[in-house]
């Protein structure tokens, strides 16, 4: 499946509609990645809870 696809679907699940925020969060989890450090956590929290991916959000 694309990368793309995959933040479609992702967004879809979670009900959300920004792609980017998705990309961040799969690309982060597919590169093992432990944490994204963000100014907006609203939307990345629940798609890494959608996601069920092992990520930690740190809000600067």
């Amino acid at each position: 499946m694309s990368t793309a696809r995959a933040a479609g679907e992702l967004c879809a699940k979670a009900g959300t509609s920004d792609v980017v925020d998705a990309l961040v969060v799969l690309l982060a989890h597919d590169g093992n990645a432990v944490m994204i450090v963000t100014s907006d956590p609203g939307d990345l929290t629940l798609l890494v809870a959608v996601l069920g991916a092992r990520l930690t959000l740190h809000t600067v």
